[in-house]
């Protein structure tokens, strides 16, 4: 059945790699058992290391003493006194794998008599071929002292193979990974311990530093209370101590003041006018209705009285200039006085705000001193309470034991990686090896590159193509093929056919045998021509011709094989041309059929007689160069794949 699905080269045709892969299943199963073998000796010959852990909580107050409520707690906290922060879970983990830690452990665990801490070998010395390199660098090694090189090697071991870390719900795990598991409890336990005494230090010596400085601010919150009360009462001894009152007094005074020296201008400026009005001598109705509106003041009670009038509104009778001047002079001498009134009273108001600030800012700092020396007091009682209370703040959850396996080598996990490492490695052999040898592995891809009109499975016929010639005809008549009819119908029109063996089972020879006795029993006449080695058990019992029956036409049908003409000269004869010419005018059809290795040399031959190419290949045999040549020269008309 013909098969017109193509792919695109530059695609990566997943089906062919998955195929190759397949292919090589020995080699990567293969490669796959020597890895596992391979991480299997070393997880066996590997030292076995065992870790025990101890788990552990330290609840560290936060609170730093008795919480204080209400404007007391709010002074504490601006004072920095609130509360005194201790150190967190990742602090306490950074401490424990710190250089002053472990020395610290080195010394009271003695880490550095245990070789599995300390592998520092005084009397080591350079392999020859490491010194000989040193030498010819000019590398020299530095001469360290032995108490540093063993404090380094103490360090590194310490470092990886203990580890502390923090559980989700704040518990503090250390680990100790050791050789032997008797010891590994031990140092796990041991570091706990140290962990505990130190924080136990820590906190007694926070406390005593607390108690001393807030004893030492106490004292000097005493002596500022003191020193502003003092000051307080000597001010208030050489000063007023009403200065604030006197300044309120003083202010309303100096605002009478202002408003009567204000007045006095008014009734100054309406006494001008009235001057004027009476040298004039216009003194009817009409200037005083133009004078009250022009001057609302002159009906004013206070301007009358002084006037000497009445002080109804309707009796008003026009003043002597006598006595406009004379009150005038008055007014102007009053004003005069209030002057000096005014500038008396502002420099007492200078006077009095001055004192009343110092004595404001005096009774400020003696207020702030007593509720800081208030908040102190409150603060040592509660610092000297709790410094008295140790409750239980380590706890611990679970001591380590000896453990029973080890944590390393992990078999399981080496074993795994050791199989995915040989299957990796497997894969990428059998890729190289696929890629090396340039073959097909899918029909796919075997379709797609030669491109054919027609695309036929062989697997059909193979076994009939096997049988010896005379066998053919009833072999054929016994059983139906479909892909020979369609071949057959593809090349009815053809009078030359080249059969190309890439390695093809069946071969050329044995296909073009099989398709000349399905042609023949239809009444055409065929020669057929084998270019390789024909075997004499395939021709026998066939008629064959050599040159001089070309010229025969049989008429009844048939086909005939020739032999004896040059093999593989067959090509490069000088008589090739007018061989083929007779060839086809004396037959219906001319099969030729060729090996992979002179397919490139029959295709140039007889690529001026048009031929129908057939094309027969196997999988995993037939190289894609070849097809791809082949294809580049001339179309494939029908493809045979197995």
């Amino acid at each position: 059945m013909s098969d017109q699905n193509f792919q695109n080269n530059d695609e990566i045709d997943l089906s062919e790699l998955f195929v190759s892969l397949w292919s090589h299943k020995i080699l990567i199963v293969l490669i796959t058992g020597i890895s596992i073998f391979i991480s299997g000796f070393y997880a066996l010959s590997k030292e076995r290391k065992y870790t025990a852990i101890a788990v552990f909580d330290i609840e560290q107050n936060r609170s730093g003493g008795s919480s204080l409520s209400g404007e007391l707690g709010a002074l504490a906290s601006i004072a920095g006194f609130g509360s005194s922060v201790g150190s967190g879970t990742d602090l306490l983990l950074e401490r424990i794998t710190s250089r002053e830690f472990i020395l610290e452990a080195d010394q009271k665990l003695a880490l550095s008599e245990d070789k599995f801490f300390n592998s520092y070998n005084p009397d080591a010395s350079d392999p020859a071929w490491k010194a000989l390199i040193k030498k010819l660098i000019g590398w020299h090694t530095p001469n360290r002292k032995k108490q540093l090189m063993i404090q380094e090697s103490v360090i590194r071991a310490y470092l990886g193979s203990v580890s502390a870390s923090s559980s989700g719900a704040g518990a503090i795990q250390i680990s100790v990974t050791h050789t032997e598991p008797e010891l590994a409890s031990q140092y796990a336990n041991s570091l706990m311990e140290l962990v505990r005494e130190m924080i136990e230090d820590q906190n007694n010596t926070s406390k005593a530093y607390r108690l001393s400085y807030l004893a030492e601010t106490l004292a000097d919150a005493l002596q500022d209370m003191e020193a502003a009360q003092s000051k307080l009462k000597e001010y208030t001894l050489q000063n007023s101590a009403a200065a604030r009152e006197n300044f309120v007094s003083g202010s309303v005074r100096l605002d009478t003041l202002r408003v009567e020296k204000r007045e006095a201008e008014e009734f100054m400026t309406v006494l001008q006018r009235l001057e004027e009005l009476v040298k004039l001598g216009n003194l009817d109705r009409e200037a005083y209705e133009a004078l009250r509106a022009s001057s609302p003041i002159v009906d004013d009670v206070n301007f009358r009285r002084i006037l000497g009038m009445s002080e109804t509104i309707s009796a008003w009778r026009w003043p002597s200039l006598e006595t406009i001047q004379q009150v005038s002079a008055t007014l102007k001498d009053r004003s005069k006085r209030l002057d000096v009134e005014i500038a008396d009273n502002e420099e007492n108001a200078k006077l009095y705000a001055s004192s009343a600030e110092e004595l404001a800012k005096l009774t400020r700092d003696a207020k702030i001193a007593e509720a800081t020396f208030t908040v102190l007091t409150e603060q040592v009682k509660s610092q000297t309470l709790v410094a008295g209370f140790k409750p239980d703040t380590f706890k611990v959850f679970s001591y380590a034991s000896p453990p029973l396996a080890p944590s390393s080598p992990k078999r399981n996990l080496i074993l795994a990686l050791g199989a995915v490492f040989g299957v990796f490695v497997g894969s990428a052999l059998s890729l190289i090896n696929a890629l090396r040898r340039g073959v097909y592995y899918t029909r796919r891809a075997v379709i797609a590159d030669a491109k054919s009109l027609i695309a036929l499975n062989s697997n059909r016929f193979k076994r009939i193509a096997r049988l010896k010639s005379s066998s053919l005809p009833s072999a054929l008549s016994n059983r139906e093929i479909n892909e020979l009819d369609e071949a057959e119908v593809s090349l009815s029109d053809k009078n030359l056919v080249y059969f190309v063996d890439l390695e093809g089972k069946p071969t050329a020879a044995q296909t073009a045998r099989l398709l000349a006795t399905q042609s023949s029993k239809s009444g055409k006449n065929i020669v057929l021509y084998d270019v390789s080695r024909q075997s004499t058990k395939e021709v026998e019992g066939h008629p064959t011709i050599v040159i001089s029956d070309i010229t025969v036409s049989k008429a009844d049908g048939g086909f005939d094989i020739l032999t004896e003409f040059g093999g593989a000269s067959f090509f490069t004869s000088k008589n090739f041309k007018s061989t083929i010419e007779s060839l086809m005018s004396s037959y219906d059809q001319v099969y030729i059929s060729s090996d992979s290795q002179k397919s490139m040399a029959g295709l140039i031959a007889l690529k001026p007689f048009d031929p129908s190419l057939v094309l027969l290949s196997r999988l995993r045999k037939t190289t894609k160069a070849s097809i791809r040549k082949i294809v580049s020269a001339h179309p494939i008309s029908i493809l045979f794949h197995d």
